[in-house]
């Protein structure tokens, strides 16, 4: 009954944004759209991240098989992953957030973690993907691609606003960037700040011929960095059996 009451707010959260984009669009076209937009999320100066897109080449990073040795093992439901010492994991549900930092009440460093099936979001939003995105892969790109600058029509300002619900608290965003990466059976994309207050690194991946994995890591003792990161993510795995 929950899942049914969030759903339903979801998709009247939806209609009452795109009754909206759709007047924009009518009144002044992709200028008045994008202001729009601006002001329900924010713009590339309080938000870079909205205005930032991955990185042309893939990020190199070895995997140090010293530092994976020295992690812990940990077991979330069916997840298993490798994690650094002093860090909390916690099972994460994607929210509607529109890229509002909500209170954390998760004190320290922590490791949040989703996990969907395959095809999760092509065939949540099949409407908008069914013309040109093929796979959960094309649309997470086309995510972390959507820059509120490069707003056009309705389609791109559906994945700007996707873009908000995808991205967590990255901290002030000074220095803010975003990597596609592959390592291992995933692709994907981590964005990453190094912020004063803590390392900060979001990853959106795609397992082949699995499903959907968000890791977001929050390091308040700023002791990661991203090879580090590249390194615990490879250690994710899927097992039939749940923890006991």
């Amino acid at each position: 009954m929950k899942l049914r009451k969030r759903l339903l707010k979801y998709f009247l959260i939806a209609l009452f944004v795109t009754f909206g984009l759709v007047y924009a669009i009518k009144q002044g076209g992709p200028a008045t759209l994008r202001l729009y937009i601006e002001s329900g999320i924010g713009n590339c100066i309080e938000i870079p991240i909205m205005c930032v897109s991955p990185e042309d080449k893939f990020h190199e990073a070895k995997l140090d098989s010293e530092f994976i040795v020295g992690l812990h093992e940990y077991q979330l439901d069916q997840i298993h992953i490798h994690t650094p010492e002093g860090f909390k994991v916690v099972k994460q549900k994607i929210t509607m957030q529109y890229y509002k930092k909500k209170k954390d009440k998760t004190k320290g460093s922590t490791i949040y973690i989703v996990q969907k099936p395959v095809d999760f979001f092509v065939i949540l939003f099949s409407d908008v993907t069914k013309n040109s995105i093929k796979n959960d892969y094309d649309f997470v790109s086309r995510v972390m691609n959507a820059k509120i600058n490069r707003i056009m029509n309705l389609q791109d300002a559906f994945f700007v606003i996707m873009k908000g619900i995808f991205t967590p608290d990255l901290g002030e965003q000074a220095s803010v960037r975003i990597v596609k990466v592959k390592v291992g059976k995933f692709n994907g994309f981590i964005s990453y700040n190094y912020d004063p207050l803590g390392n900060y690194f979001d990853c959106n991946l795609l397992e082949e011929g699995g499903g959907y994995y968000k890791v977001y890591i929050k390091d308040k003792a700023k002791k990661l960095n991203l090879d580090d990161v590249v390194s615990i993510i490879s250690t994710i795995r899927l097992t039939d059996k749940p923890a006991v």
